[in-house]
């Protein structure tokens, strides 16, 4: 689709209403957005009660309220609405899957351990590509987090380094790359968690970037990235759901392509209420 920024989804009706504000995001104080976001919400609160209105969240709920600078240089939109939402006494809350995606994404997509693993592992290597160098502990705590997410259990927190390393080179990265090598043509990472390590600047780290394009869809791995999406999509609409259909007014700045996605299920909400 082609769409303006910021896209502004509004939708009313006689009891209740949702702003949901897609925009680029920003850690720019300066930024002009902000101040269309709070002359917005300053109207909305106007239109709502106090108490009938919550303030969704994207990624999570800050744990503390600094000044408006500070809360959008360290937690761009989000740390805007949660400063705007304490000057108010408005609730806020994040509909976010949290640590429940990828068990979720499991179910949706029906994805083997390798596959999950696979996925999860390219995209540490990618996040991590200006660490230098990669610990060996930096990747056991990385499967160790794989393995709790996929529900696979092979990793229990009080197994020591070496043993730890043998289960992930035994049941993780030899599968990883067997799976790598099917859908992309080459292993991409060394057999050994310490190669991993060692020849850190010499992986591919373009292929890997590539393997988390849910653009491409063209392989496994890039249905993974778009069910990711779909899933976390599905998840944030219902929990924006849930408060719309308590009779309370939502609003809502996330990233724009999150607006686009879950659009189609608030307009049938709303032609229906």
């Amino acid at each position: 689709m082609h769409y303006g920024v910021p896209y502004i989804l509004n939708l009313k009706n006689n009891k209740q209403e949702l702003l949901y504000y897609g925009t680029e995001h920003s850690k720019d104080p300066q930024d002009k957005k902000f101040d269309e976001i709070e002359s917005l919400f300053k109207d909305f609160t106007v239109a709502h009660s106090a108490d009938k209105i919550i303030v969704a969240l994207e990624s999570m709920v800050p744990p503390e309220v600094l000044s408006r600078d500070e809360m959008i240089e360290k937690y761009r939109e989000t740390g805007f609405l949660m400063y705007l939402a304490h000057r108010h006494s408005i609730r806020v809350i994040s509909p976010e899957p949290g640590d429940k995606i990828m068990p979720l994404v499991k179910l949706f997509g029906g994805y083997s351990v390798g596959v999950l693993a696979g996925w999860m592992l390219a995209g540490t290597l990618v996040y991590k590509s200006s660490a230098q160098p990669l610990a060996v502990s930096d990747l056991i705590d990385t499967f160790r987090i794989i393995d709790a997410s996929i529900g696979y259990g092979l990793l229990p927190s009080i197994v020591n380094e070496e043993d730890a390393i043998k289960i992930i080179e035994d049941k993780y990265i030899s599968v990883i790359r067997e799976q790598f090598q099917l859908e992309t043509g080459s292993n991409l990472v060394p057999p050994m968690l310490n190669s991993i390590c060692a020849d850190y600047k010499s992986l591919d780290l373009n292929t890997l970037k590539n393997v988390l394009d849910r653009s491409k869809e063209k392989n496994i791995f890039h249905k993974i990235s778009s069910d990711f999406s779909n899933v976390r999509d599905r998840y944030i609409a219902r929990g924006i759901l849930d408060e719309l259909q308590k009779r309370n007014s939502v609003f809502a700045v996330f990233g724009t392509n999150h607006v686009i996605a879950q659009e189609p299920a608030f307009k049938k909400y709303f032609s229906l209420s």
